[in-house]
């Protein structure tokens, strides 16, 4: 009994620190990239870096357009110029 609730723990705790930093191109030509969870102590940097590297990987420059914290979710919209 004492290993499935530390199983379910786990599991749950893993859920918690889930992160999407794919980013997906919005209608308006922007990058839009969500990252949350209650473990990421710095969602800020965290889509900012995730940002930083898709552009980086097209040889272009991150141009931050938004950037907000809801609750324990961070949204952010950029440009790759």
């Amino acid at each position: 009994m004492k290993k499935i609730f530390v199983v379910f723990l786990v599991v749950v705790l893993a859920g918690c620190s889930s992160t999407s930093t794919v980013p997906v191109k919005t209608i308006d030509g922007t990058y839009h990239i969500e990252t949350s969870g209650l473990i990421d102590f710095n969602p800020h940097k965290t889509a900012i870096n995730a940002a930083n590297e898709h552009c980086a990987s097209m040889s272009l420059e991150t141009v931050l357009v938004k950037s907000e914290m809801v609750d324990y979710a961070m949204f952010t919209d950029y440009l790759c110029e």
